[in-house]
């Protein structure tokens, strides 16, 4: 009898059939760790329907403008809920039908399914959300049947980051064990993570279960996820469901999210663990900012300190205005409080006798010993909030404080008004365009006041920076997260 013939993956797609290894299950629970929900301090609340319809999100709506909500079908029940409750209006998209629900009147609707591109029937996030002309933070509430990938991958960062909350539905869960519909997905989730925290998920009990490899998984879940700035986190969710989770088919059993989704005892992303509520100080947050690259990275894939260090309409402007304020006020040592990668001080410590750059990132400072080399600079790790400020003739702060929280920003200028360490300061912060409350708390990390529409004013409450007499010394226009902006530089003169 002769031996079957073997046929090699490329003979069996002439058949009609796709042979492919699976995604490793290590890879996967990798994947699953890291979106293993968090506690912050936004309890969770349910908005909408008690069955599909309804999710759990973080009770933190005050602030937020409007909901943009794709994927309608039959039932806007969470949109409806969000207005009657909460006075937050929806944008709603769906190309699935012809109309919103009827007894519902949305701030507006189109039909258009949303997606990585445009055409008759579909459309992206950004174009839809730059049409709209919102202002202020952001609800994006998402079930778009498997469009949700491509859609949030065609999301801009700018536009991603306005997002205060986010609920959203994943799909095809399956398909997570072909490698390269799994690269897509780890993408889609780093992108996700980048800027905010899983808070919650819920298996759809309409889709079941499904075993890829030894890891079990829901074909379809909900998550929800807040962004970063609004909360650190204080733990590990461990109970699931929650209280308030209701099965979406009510007419099945509820299913329960497996336990490797969450029960694990590693630690996850270095953020917190099963036993202990940790909370990163300073250095350990903006450490992890430029390993991450959140405000960008260079050509060699190295985090910056974002377009506010290196956009040259921004930046040439205020070297040249450094530069004639240097030798105006006849300064030439200067401490340069929170010198970042280093891309304008690099500019500046040519002109001067002594340049003390200092940040709180030992990530940075080492990069930045490593690449820069003069007599006259000197790097120092400093914790502006904590440590002893260095003593020199002009301090530069730029657009460092509005990364601080109120209670860091108090510390620092308790400080000067006692030590008086420098006759002049420069100061830098992107703040809204026009008038604006000033002063709005924030918690420490990657994003800024503007999306509440604050900015840190230090001579204003709760700061109160004692000083002889202030000038600005320049506005560059920088709209961002949806709002008119500028970065302003203000002297004080002590």
């Amino acid at each position: 009898m002769a031996a079957p013939k073997r046929l090699d993956k490329y003979e069996l797609l002439s058949k009609g059939i796709f042979v492919q290894k699976m995604t490793s299950p290590e890879r996967i629970q990798a994947l699953i760790d890291r979106l293993r929900p968090v506690t912050t301090r936004r309890s969770l609340i349910r908005i909408g329907a008690a069955s599909d319809g309804g999710y759990l999100i973080p009770d933190d709506l005050q602030g937020i403008s409007v909901c943009f909500s794709p994927g309608v079908g039959p039932i806007a029940a969470f949109e409806m809920d969000l207005e009657r409750r909460f006075g937050i209006g929806s944008h709603l998209s769906d190309y699935s039908v012809e109309a919103p629900p009827n007894g519902f009147s949305p701030l507006s609707f189109q039909k258009k399914f949303i997606g990585a591109f445009e055409s008759d029937q579909f459309t992206t996030m950004d174009h839809w959300m730059d049409a709209q002309a919102t202002e202020g933070d952001l609800l994006l509430q998402m079930d778009i049947e498997g469009g949700e990938y491509p859609a949030i991958l065609a999301l801009s960062e700018r536009n991603l980051k306005r997002f205060r909350i986010i609920v959203a539905e994943f799909h095809h869960v399956e398909h997570w064990s072909d490698p390269a519909f799994f690269d897509i997905v780890e993408a889609v989730f780093t992108k996700l993570l980048a800027h905010h925290h899983a808070v919650h998920i819920h298996p759809n009990n309409h889709g079941g279960e499904v075993n890829m490899g030894g890891i079990e998984a829901p074909r379809v879940f909900e998550i929800a996820f807040l962004r970063r700035d609004r909360s650190p986190p204080t733990g590990f969710q461990k109970t699931f469901p929650h209280s308030l989770d209701r099965p979406c088919d009510p007419n099945r059993p509820e299913l329960v999210l497996p336990k490797s989704w969450y029960a694990r005892a590693e630690k996850v992303a270095g953020r917190v663990s099963d036993d202990v509520e940790i909370q990163p100080g300073p250095g350990q947050i903006f450490d992890n900012i430029y390993r991450r690259g959140l405000w960008g990275h260079d050509a060699a894939g190295n985090g910056t300190s974002g377009y506010g260090s290196h956009e040259a309409r921004i930046i040439e402007p205020y070297v040249a205005g450094l530069r004639r304020l240097l030798k105006e006020l006849g300064c030439s040592k200067i401490a340069d409080l929170g010198c970042g990668d280093f891309n304008i001080g690099r500019q500046i410590a040519p002109h001067c006798s002594e340049y003390i750059a200092c940040d709180v990132s030992e990530v940075i400072l080492t990069r930045n010993r490593a690449a820069y080399r003069a007599d006259n600079v000197k790097f120092v790790k400093l914790n502006l909030a904590a440590d002893e400020l260095p003593h020199a003739e002009l301090a530069t702060v730029r657009q460092v404080l509005q990364h601080l929280s109120n209670a860091e920003v108090k510390s620092f200028t308790g400080r000067l008004n006692t030590s008086k360490p420098y006759k002049y300061m420069l100061v830098t912060e992107h703040v809204p365009h026009g008038d604006f409350q000033s002063n709005a708390d924030h918690i420490t990390g990657n994003d800024i006041r503007i999306g509440t529409g604050s900015g840190v004013v230090l001579h204003e409450a709760p700061f109160n920076l004692v000083h002889k007499a202030r000038k600005v010394l320049l506005e560059v226009e920088a709209d961002t997260h949806g709002r008119k902006a500028v970065v302003r530089s203000t002297l004080y003169i002590f």
